[in-house]
């Protein structure tokens, strides 16, 4: 039996859940002619706040999609101030919030959703270039194992599905135009579930057709045939569906001649039997298990959409849909709950050829709690016991106190009181904030975070406490392996941190970095790497840098470079690990560093400095 005092209600199948709001994290608007950069700076009227304000906003700009027209067809964005989005987060709450802005504004949904397997999701990384390239395992994280193995974990495995798909289906179907498709790829597992929850939710008159579509060009050999103990499964269904009687298809489809194909190929160029191009790609563009073709969206895109409508993926995975939206002239919305899907995502969509073209957002959600909504539906006396047994349990793992009568502050060890993240959560600043604001009643300056996740750029926000406000800030994370009930006792880590060095030159107003070493012990799978044997900046997989980022203005990747893979997702070249950059005028920047790991997480580094 496990000893985790905490289980889940995932509530019924319609309630509504809770709108947050969208968080713009960073800018990647670069236009890199010949090694410079122009950059067209955004302001934000919101960013005027200062971080002891924290409990209202956060330096960073908000969408308050609650507060947007819902009638956005009299009033859509131009092209020309449309920024495409990639999204950070639960898709729930992501299309949730998303509705003010844009319910019945979205063209075309194209989903690929996590089939059942009776597994989780692991990846095999790979870590330095060349022949001294090493791998290293990685495992969903907290928020997303909780997300998806209570999916399949459950006895009942088609009901918590449903209620999964259900709650999912049902936004879409609010977001989408009157025109619009709705296109969702599935295998044999679950497909004829999602059908009829397709069915409920959109109609059966609006049922279209169902593709088949073939996996991968797989030949099988006759020994490997003789030993095959199952029928080889060659194809996913993709089922399509329009949102009204409105929606007309808007391309054609062009199907691939091959060499001795099987007749029922070839009978009609509008059939929907789509055996002619493969379903998921053979060499990859990025180091995502799995890839959707380019072929197969491209083929589904041209044939619901039109240049400059609004496509959308939420589980979004490797990003193909938004590679391939973009080639196309369509506005896009991707999503993924994975840091690891966003940052290889984030590469992508700068390698395309049109990204200097296309600029795009990353945003996330500004809270993130599932867990406690979920509490919130039961007794009273139930969250409390619940909620303090939990505390009891992390506390005595980390080696503090339990203490009563405090909203955001659960135990201390020594001079410091501990704030402890929930389950499925994210450690925002806002939540830093509201502990911050009890400590300082107590007349104590030392606070330690204790969290399963935590919030983009919060090292960035760390500083401003520590400078702006005098509180000792210490982040840690809470061991994976506690979540999985493993007996193996390992540390609270440290967030990522970079040791770096800087270079200036007052005479030619010129700013060098040079990145030193890096420390990562995010993840659980770093402690079976030998570190001495391992290069710590090669565990740098993606960083940006703001030259000049200012609280009025967002943050903008004036320079930036990320792992660039080979064939047989080898590392062909490292990130760079120096950069510099020339200032025009006298004055004091702040210089802000974003650093990726290899596991998508990301941290900040910022700093100031004066040229005279």
């Amino acid at each position: 039996m496990s000893d985790f005092p905490i289980t889940f209600d995932w509530g019924k199948k319609n309630r509504d859940f809770p709108c947050l709001k969208l968080q713009i994290l960073e800018n990647y608007l670069s236009d890199k002619v010949n090694g410079t950069t122009k950059i067209p700076r955004q302001s934000s009227s919101s960013a005027k706040k200062k971080v002891k304000k924290l409990k209202a906003t956060t330096l960073m700009k908000f969408l308050d999609t609650q507060k947007e027209n819902k009638d956005t067809k009299d009033k859509e964005e131009s092209r020309e101030d449309w920024k495409n989005l990639l999204i950070w987060g639960d898709n729930l709450y992501i299309m949730n919030s998303l509705l003010g802005k844009f319910a019945n504004s979205i063209q075309l949904v194209y989903i690929d959703p996590p089939f059942y397997t009776g597994s989780n999701e692991y990846i095999d990384i790979p870590i330095g270039v060349g022949k001294k390239r090493k791998t290293v395992e990685q495992t969903p994280s907290p928020i997303k194992e909780v997300a998806y193995q209570n999916i399949w974990s459950e006895p009942n495995h088609a009901k918590t599905f449903s209620r999964w798909f259900y709650q999912r289906a049902r936004l879409i179907h609010k977001l989408l135009k009157r025109e619009g498709f709705i296109a969702v790829r599935f295998d044999y597992h679950y497909g004829h579930y999602a059908k009829v929850i397709l069915d409920q939710i959109f109609g059966e008159s609006n049922f279209l057709t169902e593709f088949l579509i073939r996996r991968m060009y797989k030949p099988v050999s006759n020994k490997a045939l003789e030993y095959q103990q199952h029928l080889i499964i060659q194809s996913d269904s993709l089922f399509l569906y329009r949102k009204t009687p409105d929606a007309k298809y808007i391309g054609k489809v062009k199907k691939k001649k091959r060499s001795n194909p099987d007749p029922i190929e070839h009978e009609s160029n509008d059939d929907n039997v789509w055996m002619d191009i493969v379903g998921y790609e053979k060499r990859k563009k990025t180091l995502y298990p799995t890839e959707n073709s380019i072929k197969l969206l491209k083929r589904i895109i041209s044939l619901c959409s039109k240049p400059d409508d609004i496509v959308a993926d939420f589980f979004c995975g490797s990003g193909t849909t938004t590679a391939v939206a973009q080639e196309l002239d369509r506005r896009w919305i991707g999503a993924d709950l994975s840091r690891y899907s966003v940052n290889e995502i984030r590469k992508r969509m700068l390698l395309n050829k049109d990204s200097a073209k296309y600029p795009f957002q990353l945003l996330n959600l500004e809270m993130y709690n599932k867990h406690l909504m979920y509490l919130r539906l039961k007794k009273k006396e139930l969250i409390a016991e619940s909620q303090k047994n939990y505390y009891k349990f992390i506390l005595k793992k980390f080696g503090g106190n339990y203490v009563d009568g405090f909203d955001h502050l659960q135990g201390e060890k020594g001079d410091a009181y501990i704030h402890i993240g929930d389950i499925d959560s994210i450690i925002s600043p806002i939540g830093i904030q509201k502990a911050i604001d009890e400590l300082k009643l107590q007349d104590k300056n030392k606070l330690v975070i204790l969290g399963w996740d935590y919030f983009m750029e919060v090292n960035f926000f760390k500083r401003l406490f520590q400078e702006d406000q005098k509180i000792d800030v210490d982040l840690r994370l809470i061991p994976q392996s506690l979540l999985n009930n493993s007996s193996d006792e390992r540390p609270f880590p440290e967030l990522p941190f970079l040791e770096f060095s800087q270079t200036v030159d007052p005479k030619g107003r010129t700013l060098t970095l040079e990145f030193d070493k890096f420390f990562t012990d995010y993840h659980t799978n770093m402690y079976e790497l030998d570190m001495n044997q391992i290069n710590s900046l090669d565990l740098i997989d993606f960083w940006a840098v703001d030259w000049d980022y200012s609280e009025k203005d967002l943050f903008v990747a004036h320079d930036y470079s990320f792992r660039e893979i080979g064939a047989g997702r080898k590392i062909i070249e490292a990130a760079d690990t120096k950069c510099s950059h020339k200032y025009d005028e006298p004055g004091n920047h702040t210089i802000v560093l974003t650093i990726v790991d290899i596991f998508g997480n990301e941290t900040s580094e910022y700093f100031n400095l004066l040229f005279r």
